[in-house]
């Protein structure tokens, strides 16, 4: 049931919505203007990553009675309260934290992820963050 959940919630944040697409408008202008480095490649400061993963948070809190009723039609309805308490202790955590990496960024919401939102759910999603950041040197951008 949780997979499939997960799964509800990867279709939901792919489709086109309002708070979707200013999203991903945000994080794409972010890359744009920091320029490339040569190579067609683009970096996001921590700042930039931070401020990132703060829209992510305001949109999956924002969509906690969409996924509720997601999770009603499938389930037991309980999904969008345990995801927006994990974004929203997410959001605590990078309003209050200092990061001096952006690995530090998501292996931040990853581990805050897992321990606020409990359950299947809370490892999914928080291994999501924090997976990527395991053994990398710390990095600026």
């Amino acid at each position: 049931m949780t997979c499939l959940i997960g799964l509800e919630l990867c279709v939901f944040l792919t489709h086109s919505s309002k708070w979707v697409r200013k999203v991903q408008r945000r994080c794409l202008l972010a890359i744009m203007n920091e320029g490339t480095n040569g190579m067609n490649t683009y970096a996001l400061s921590v700042a930039q990553v931070r401020d990132m993963m703060l829209e992510v948070c305001d949109a999956i809190i924002a969509a906690e009675a969409t996924l509720a009723k997601a999770d009603r039609d499938i389930g037991d309805g309980d999904h969008g309260i345990g995801i927006s308490l994990g974004f929203s202790a997410a959001k605590r955590a990078l309003t209050e934290g200092a990061f001096a990496d952006v690995y530090e960024v998501f292996s931040t919401v990853g581990k805050t992820l897992i321990s606020s939102m409990g359950g299947a759910s809370g490892i999914i999603f928080g291994m999501m963050f924090y997976a990527g950041t395991k053994n990398k040197t710390a990095k600026a951008e």
